[in-house]
């Protein structure tokens, strides 16, 4: 499950490094509308009404997403590259499924669909299953380490605080 959702997160951020840099931030789906105008974004004021982008969302993308288009594209893409690195290698597996939820959920209230709900689905138990997700990578051994080295963190706090 774990290497299918990354196989699919990868990819399209990988392709989009492959763009010329004036067409990043137009490739990114969080700034669909930046090629033309920033008036006919979700909330602008040449919009059509769209039933499955809610008002506060489409004031975000245009007051915050567009007018931020090329830093936003380069998150997105540098995001969905780490996330699926991450989640190839085990590495951070919790924590980069649960990136990758959320920036399923951002383009959901978009209003894209594509493969973002079986992306939910599938990210979704990763992230609840527990530490037994990055059983197979990295994690299986940089969790135990992390955790030795901040039980002795700890312990070393205790022995200060105990000693005035």
């Amino acid at each position: 499950m774990r290497f299918f959702s990354s196989a699919s997160v990868a990819p399209s951020g990988s392709s989009q490094f492959r763009r010329s840099r004036s067409r990043l931030a137009a490739a990114s789906p969080i700034a669909i509308t930046r090629g033309s105008s920033t008036g006919s974004a979700p909330g602008g004021p040449a919009a059509e009404e769209n039933p499955e982008i809610t008002g506060w969302y489409a004031g975000l993308i245009r007051h915050v997403f567009l007018s931020n288009a090329e830093l936003f594209g380069y998150l997105v893409a540098f995001g969905e590259v780490f996330v699926g690195a991450a989640l190839i290698l085990g590495f951070l597996t919790r924590f980069s499924a649960a990136m990758g939820l959320v920036m399923s959920f951002a383009y959901l209230f978009a209003g894209t669909s594509g493969d973002n709900p079986l992306m939910v689905l599938l990210a979704l138990p990763i992230v609840l299953v527990g530490v037994s997700a990055g059983y197979y990578g990295i994690d299986r051994y940089l969790l135990p380490f992390l955790r030795e080295r901040r039980a002795r963190g700890a312990g070393t706090r205790q022995s200060m605080v105990g000693s005035r």
